[in-house]
């Protein structure tokens, strides 16, 4: 889902000519046949580019957890400056989360730093990415009133796997935008 759509916006803006980047902070879930990290084997596989992670784990769990098992700490304040030294040279700068925005990143001594909190410190847009069919509604509307409740920027609601021939898929892309009163939304086929 998210890594797809990450991968469909970047080709957009780099036909625009804009300088484009990609940043993963957090990858867990190495494949240990490959030794690779699927979702950043995805962007080098099919758009020949190196993305920025700063955090990688072996294991395939929430990245609290897989930080925890390894005993890592995470400065929030450290991720941020990174990110921001990325974003101020390039035009578009794309940051795709693990997991959804309910994730906790790390835990501290008082308490866990969620995707939200990172996105907060940022201060960057969001861009909502949900299946189309079955479930769309719920899943698009839950998460869109949580990352409202968050306080968070929306950008936009981007549906993915969207079958314009599919009536089950254009109602639910049309009753969750009146749902939600948000105009900008897209797609991506199959």
């Amino acid at each position: 889902g998210k890594t797809v759509a990450t991968t469909v916006i970047y080709q957009y803006f780099k036909r625009q000519g804009k300088t484009v980047a990609i940043v993963k902070p957090f990858q867990t879930g190495r494949d240990e046949r490959t030794k690779r990290y699927p979702d950043l084997a995805w962007f080098e596989d099919h758009l020949q580019i190196d993305v920025i992670s700063y955090v990688t784990l072996p294991r395939p769990a929430s990245p609290h957890f897989a930080l925890k098992e390894k005993n890592q700490t995470i400065c929030i304040d450290t991720l941020v400056q990174q990110i921001n030294e990325v974003i101020v040279t390039h035009d578009i700068t794309l940051i795709e989360g693990a997991g959804g925005l309910a994730v906790p990143l790390f835990e501290e001594e008082q308490g866990y730093t969620m995707t939200t909190d990172f996105i907060r410190a940022l201060n960057v847009p969001v861009i909502l990415v949900n299946e189309s069919g079955l479930g769309a509604i719920h899943d698009a509307v839950t998460t869109y009133t949580y990352a409202k409740a968050e306080q968070l920027m929306i950008a936009a609601v981007l549906f993915n796997r969207f079958d314009e021939t599919n009536d089950l898929h254009q109602d639910n892309i049309q009753t969750t935008m009146q749902l939600l009163g948000h105009t900008y939304y897209g797609v991506i086929p199959p």
